[in-house]
């Protein structure tokens, strides 16, 4: 992918947006072994795919206890976004960024949902 801030392994995001379906991504859940809320990774024929961490404290909060379905797929949607924004503006250069956003992001909504927060 060439995004604005470089280049990286990914769809253009217009052509994502236009033609995209779910044949091209997925969002799963899975235990990650990390604090991190989600993580992207693309698999060999270039399909994206968002793993949601089960292990983290809001899945458990939010996920498991929701009875519906529209509050689970609003919250697919979001987390899905914000990987993709991660994914389109992730180069060699800012990597780091990301990282670090991405973890400070996790920690701060594990400390929301332990203090019942959420």
């Amino acid at each position: 992918m060439k995004n604005p801030s470089g280049s990286w392994r990914s769809n253009q995001i217009h052509d994502f947006l236009k033609y995209g379906t779910n044949e091209d991504y997925e969002i799963v859940s899975d235990h990650l072994g990390s604090d991190n809320l989600w993580k992207i990774v693309c698999s060999e024929n270039d399909k994206f795919k968002v793993i949601v961490n089960a292990d983290h404290p809001f899945y458990s909060r939010v996920y498991h206890s929701s009875q519906s379905k529209g509050i689970t797929s609003a919250l697919d949607s979001l987390i899905f976004s914000l990987a993709f924004a991660e994914l389109y503006n992730t180069n060699d250069n800012n990597a780091q960024l990301f990282r670090t956003f991405k973890t400070v992001f996790s920690m701060t909504l594990d400390k929301l949902t332990k203090e019942e927060l959420v």
